[in-house]
């Protein structure tokens, strides 16, 4: 089959086989084809909620997504270490990291919670940590907080 018929046959696929051609193609880096795919794919116009309000939903998921995947990452390390039971130093200055971290997130969601005023226990419940956090509130440190507050405000989009 020539490349114009097999190009013509490209509007006949369904939109999740284009996508899948599509994805192969560029992975395959074949501009060529990736074009071709692209213009055979029907357009459609849609209503949709203003672009702000959808980035904002799409940001305060994604915060409580990477807070929680941080949190309970971060959780599990320190029980994990608990378990060890060691008995020197290190043991003592891994402990404290861990906890140093889970407080200077807390206060890096705060900061990024107040500025986009919205309510860091509605944060904390969609990622499910609101009801088992340990208190380490004394335990923050400044490196940490300003890590986590550049994270969390990139992923809002409040800074770029």
């Amino acid at each position: 089959m020539k490349q114009q018929q097999i190009n013509k046959l490209y509007n006949k696929l369904t939109p999740n086989e284009q996508a899948a051609l599509l994805f192969e193609a560029a992975i395959r880096k074949d501009e060529n084809e990736v074009d071709v795919i692209l213009h055979s794919i029907e357009r459609r116009t849609y209503s949709a909620p203003h672009i702000d309000y959808q980035q904002r939903m799409t940001g305060l998921i994604s915060l409580s997504g990477c807070y929680g995947v941080t949190y309970w990452k971060t959780l599990c390390q320190l029980s994990s270490l608990m378990a060890l039971s060691l008995d020197d130093d290190s043991y003592d200055k891994t402990a404290r990291l861990f906890i140093n971290k889970i407080s200077s997130m807390d206060s890096a969601l705060e900061t990024v919670c107040k500025e986009l005023n919205v309510d860091m226990s509605a944060v904390k419940q969609f990622a499910e940590c609101n009801d088992y956090h340990p208190n380490f509130d004394d335990d923050i440190e400044n490196q940490f907080v300003e890590q986590y507050t550049e994270l969390f405000s990139k992923i809002v989009y409040l800074k770029s």
